[in-house]
């Protein structure tokens, strides 16, 4: 038959793939930067290096932060736009998912994701998407 339009809920524990080495550090760093907590960063957080000079060969520290953008998503779930903070790479993701938003939100885990909007979003639509498919069977018994 018609493949149904929802996704059913992820199981506990179950890492996407290509998700296990973000889940890895996130686990192993104890201190993800906190701004990581207020948008999805998708695991990038700050680097620090050296600046090198031309001439003498000089160290100077510096540091590389994530490139962050404020971006709206379309929501075929809730049906409205998202707004989140994100960094590009995260853009990128949604961009090449079928569903956007939705399966990026459902698909990654909990410790990559961090931003407590996107986990309680994540939940209220893995709640939808069980009662969907609930209904769905209950309608074709």
């Amino acid at each position: 038959g018609t493949r149904p339009s929802y996704r059913p809920p992820s199981r506990k524990g179950f890492v996407p793939p290509g998700m296990s080495k973000l889940v890895k550090r996130a686990k192993k760093t104890k201190n993800l930067m906190k701004r990581g907590r207020r948008g999805l960063f998708h695991g990038k957080i700050v680097q620090f290096g050296n600046t090198i000079s031309y001439k003498g060969k000089n160290k100077s520290r510096r540091k590389w932060s994530p490139n962050v953008k404020d971006k709206r998503f379309w929501s075929e779930s809730y049906n409205r736009f998202l707004k989140f903070r994100v960094t590009t790479t995260t853009i990128r993701i949604v961009k090449r998912l079928k569903h956007g938003i939705d399966d990026y939100l459902m698909g990654t885990p909990n410790e990559v994701l961090r931003y407590p909007k996107a986990i309680r979003m994540k939940r209220r639509l893995l709640f939808a998407h069980r009662k969907m498919a609930e209904l769905d069977a209950a309608k074709h018994e």
